[in-house]
């Protein structure tokens, strides 16, 4: 039967109640919430033929980092879409392509789906985020970009909390602080139990250097969080960098070993999450607290190396090549920094390749050395990925051996412009 989704969409279902879970289990996709999981299996169990819960479970797979899970499901979905509406077909074939990573293949498709189907809000979402299509695709100016795609579109789903949460961050990102601030706590009365909202907001503080306040109300919100939540290890990472920020060394280093710490290969404990937050927070917080002359052993590098190269045998991932080049250095492994480096190629490697050196001159010291090559990487390690509370990361090490090696303190120019302004 075909009945309507939460976004008055045709959606084809053996049984209504079909429909209670899919919009169900959309909404906590979108908010990152742990039963997302369990409510698409539930829907599965009495629907295996539901099409858009398949694809629905492929995305959740993806977002987890299960690939080769989320493919398989894709494959399904759309062979279970084959005769369906075209509404339907459509959303598969978008997510589908999204879930195979096909770069712009993918947002062309997603955006002629929503030239048909404007309210088809999920289609969006591989879109939207700084992990995105714009996120990750390499180019510079594609914070803009992505400002301006959602944007575009802000008429049609301007009421949805998930809607504006993603704005919100897309207006951070490119410096719109305050309509960033307005946006996301209109969100954030509409869906306050939202992980995604809570990341966003907290990436809002971040940028107006307001770190108490994340303390102040993340803390709290965290508690009630489940662990196996897809957003748990980088909220944890929100933490403990806001501590650190501050100069509450010694709780930043517990939050960090609570929520942040990398995977020991001997014991199996530490940060669950998805691979790409939990191998690019552990080794950022580190080496952010290295520069603030906290010690941080060789073992600890190791052990976050080790769970880095399980996670990323080999470079392909932009934003995590750079943090492998970074676990390589400082655990003094150069020889296989060297192999990692000569394996990356493309646009966006040189900028790698410099920030790889400026990392491994602070690991030896060489001042000099560091901050020419890591100044380099300034103006443009935006096709890096990642936000730019993560990229600061690389403003933080330029500072570090622009200082000839001093411990941070304070809040950290983004430029040599903004360091020559600072008292």
């Amino acid at each position: 039967m075909t009945e309507c989704d939460a976004f008055e969409l045709p959606l084809t279902v053996a049984h209504r109640h079909s429909v209670v879970l899919y919009n169900d289990s959309i909404e906590a996709f979108l908010a990152a919430d742990p039963a997302v999981e369990r409510r698409l299996d539930t829907l599965l169990i009495d629907d295996p033929d539901c099409a858009l819960a398949r694809i629905a479970r492929a995305r959740f797979l993806q977002s987890v980092g299960r690939g080769a899970e989320a493919r398989a499901e894709a494959q399904q979905a759309q062979a279970l879409a084959t005769g369906l509406t075209d509404r339907e077909r459509g959303h598969v074939d978008a997510l589908a392509s999204a879930v195979r990573g096909e770069g712009r293949t993918t947002l062309a498709r997603i955006t002629a789906h929503l030239e048909r189907f404007p309210a088809d809000l999920f289609v969006l979402a591989p879109v939207a985020g700084v992990f995105g299509l714009f996120g990750f695709s390499g180019e510079a100016g594609r914070e803009e970009r992505l400002f301006q795609y959602l944007e575009e579109r802000r008429s049609t789903h301007e009421d949805h909390w998930w809607f504006k949460a993603s704005l919100a961050f897309a207006l951070c990102e490119t410096g719109r602080l305050d309509q960033a601030s307005a946006l996301i706590e209109e969100a954030w009365s509409l869906h306050p139990e939202s992980a995604n909202t809570a990341h966003i907001r907290a990436h809002i503080d971040y940028e107006r250097a307001d770190d108490a306040r994340t303390l102040n109300w993340l803390e709290p919100w965290f508690e009630s969080y489940d662990r196996s939540g897809a957003m748990h290890c980088h909220l944890g990472w929100h933490l403990a960098l806001a501590r650190l920020r501050l100069g509450a060394f010694d709780s930043a280093e517990e939050a960090y070993q609570r929520w942040v710490r990398a995977i020991d290969p001997e014991t199996g404990q530490g940060a669950w999450g998805p691979p790409l937050n939990r191998v690019t927070d552990a080794s950022s917080w580190l080496f952010r607290a290295q520069l603030r002359g906290l010690p941080v052993s060789s073992q600890t590098w190791q052990r976050v190396l080790s769970d880095a190269r399980t996670a990323f045998p080999a470079p392909g991932v932009r934003f995590a090549d750079v943090h492998l080049a970074l676990c390589l250095a400082m655990a003094g492994d150069l020889d296989a920094l060297e192999q990692w480096l000569a394996a990356i190629d493309g646009p966006v490697s040189p900028v790698i390749h410099r920030a790889a050196s400026g990392f491994k001159a602070i690991a030896q010291s060489r001042w000099d050395q560091a901050a020419s090559a890591l100044l380099q990487t300034l103006d443009s390690h935006e096709v890096l990925g990642g936000s730019r509370a993560q990229r600061d990361l690389l403003v933080e090490a330029w500072s570090f051996a622009d200082s000839g090696g001093q411990a941070l303190m304070g809040r950290v120019p983004r430029t040599p412009s903004d360091a020559a302004a600072l008292p």
